[in-house]
């Protein structure tokens, strides 16, 4: 489903071009690439694939669990390499990963679209000058509503070996990947996580109680159990005011002193994204046409993406200290890991 976002956001782009499609199933391959116009048409390998003329970078959306066997054979092949969220779902994996395109000298950047929304960028500019004072609490809310058919189709969605887990690792790893570049490090967490509809293996259920080396604390909920589905939600709150965003859109902007300012902060902040609370497929390419531009840009001045190996990689770590802290019942400690 999400190569034709990805496709989408190519589209979009003047100075870039789909060259080809990769599918282990070749009539997908060819049929997206037929519909894209792939310049170089479709392909069953990535290795085959990395032939191609005028391929420069690799865009991986397989299942999560496969996302370093994709990567790496594109990075051995020298190409540059953009990989859907999670990075894996696997410390141990995304290192492989981060250091294999290092030693290559190519670019590796994971998807996290979200950190482009302008009401995101506005938030984060906000706390990072102090705008909030001391923050007493940075929240994310993801409850959102998965059907039993989804979990059903393709055979890998909440699964631990290929899904690496469930409505944490898939559904709200936008938002905590959010939480975390907004926040900065969590000094330490406690969560839990269950399956409380759905029959699969990993959770569709899950919270966790953050303390940030800020000192502030936070709350994570992710769900894929909570019909009909409602906005993906990011709130901060502090002793000199309070922001909420939800679904890529400012709905609260309030400030000591700056309450004329409130309603046209808002006007301003509107949403891109589109929701995916009840269907997967009712977000939109922008957020990626805007994370592929930020790429292209990366490559042509040498600077590192804003989202790359490293930044994917302190997601994953987050979502796999609160499993890991449902399976023992105990508080996990991040600092020094």
């Amino acid at each position: 489903m999400i190569g034709r976002f990805h496709c989408q956001a190519v589209e979009a782009i003047e100075d870039a071009a789909l060259v080809g499609v990769c599918d282990v199933v070749n009539d997908r391959a060819h049929s997206l690439a037929r519909e894209f116009e792939a310049t170089e048409g479709h392909f069953t390998t990535v290795e085959e694939m990395a032939r191609a003329d005028g391929l420069d970078v690799v865009v991986v959306g397989v299942p999560s669990g496969l996302h370093h066997v994709a990567a790496l054979a594109a990075i051995d092949a020298g190409k540059h390499v953009v990989v859907e969220k999670p990075i894996d779902i696997t410390l141990e994996r995304a290192d492989r990963m981060i250091e294999a395109a290092r030693d290559a000298g190519v670019l590796l950047s994971v998807i996290s679209q979200k950190r482009f929304e302008p009401a995101t960028r506005h938030l984060k500019e906000a706390v990072d000058s102090g705008k909030f004072g001391r923050i007493a609490f940075a929240d994310v809310y993801v409850k959102w509503w998965r059907t039993p058919e989804y979990y059903s189709q393709g055979g890998w969605k909440g699964t631990k070996d290929m899904d690496g887990g469930g409505a944490l690792i898939n559904q709200s790893v936008h938002q905590i990947d959010l939480l975390r570049w907004i926040m900065g490090p969590v000094r330490t967490l406690f969560g839990r996580a269950d399956a409380r509809v759905h029959d699969i293996e990993a959770e569709d259920t899950a919270a966790a109680v953050l303390e940030f080396e800020s000192g502030a604390m936070g709350v994570i909920q992710g769900s894929t159990a909570s019909y009909p589905g409602h906005p993906a939600t990011l709130s901060i709150t502090g002793e000199r005011g309070s922001a909420r965003i939800e679904d890529g859109t400012l709905t609260e902007w309030s400030f000591a002193g700056e309450e004329h300012l409130e309603a046209d902060v808002l006007r301003r902040f509107a949403g891109v994204s589109g929701s995916g609370g009840g269907d997967p497929a009712s977000i939109n390419a922008r957020g990626h046409e805007l994370q592929f531009r930020d790429v292209i840009e990366a490559l042509r001045t040498g600077r590192p993406p804003l989202t790359d190996g490293h930044e994917g990689r302190k997601a994953l770590e987050l979502i796999l200290a609160i499993y890991e802290s449902s399976e023992t019942g105990l508080p996990v400690r991040l600092t020094g890991r």
